[in-house]
């Protein structure tokens, strides 16, 4: 079913579908869009960031420390985990994260859950059918790599190996 709803650009004054092609989301605004279009506000954002360069420069020093401790927090410079999200029939969800915490991870899926964010499908309508707190979560497997691209290929064939049982919960191998 396609989306007739339109908005008037509050800054070029063109009429366009009101989507995520066409206007940033704005939580805030009751039709949970930015008033201006994606090409109209990139203008302002990228005129408004070069007639203040100072600000960005003391903004990146300034947080140059927190964003290094957030990294050193949250994230292994050399680790990958594949996790699973199992329901209480036994169909698992297979997931890759470089977190240093698994429920970092298992928060961002139970955030994405509550605001329907993401393409989730077959774990989306399990979380529906059984609630987030029947199902379990566990560590598959942990990798010593400092490459994305092998924890993302071991957890593909975790994925594969669960569609092969007919016990998964991915929609597709990624």
């Amino acid at each position: 079913m396609a989306n007739n709803i339109t908005q008037t650009c509050t800054h070029c004054g063109e009429t366009k579908p009101l989507d995520r092609e066409h206007y940033h989301r704005n939580k805030g605004r009751t039709c949970g869009y930015m008033s201006l279009c994606k090409p109209c506000q990139m203008k302002k954002v990228t005129k408004y960031n070069q007639s203040h360069p100072q600000y960005w420069e003391k903004y990146r020093v300034e947080r140059a420390d927190y964003i290094r401790d957030y990294y050193e927090d949250y994230y292994e410079q050399d680790t990958c985990k594949i996790y699973g999200i199992m329901n209480p029939i036994g169909e698992v969800y297979c997931g890759f994260t470089q977190k240093k915490k698994i429920d970092i991870r298992i928060a961002q899926h139970q955030s994405d859950y509550r605001i329907k964010h993401g393409s989730y499908g077959k774990l989306h309508e399990s979380l529906d059918k059984y609630g987030f707190g029947n199902h379990t979560t566990f560590l598959i497997e942990e990798l010593k790599t400092k490459t994305r691209s092998r924890g993302l290929a071991t957890e593909t064939k975790w994925i594969e190996y669960y569609m092969r049982i007919k016990k998964s919960l991915n929609i597709k191998i990624k």
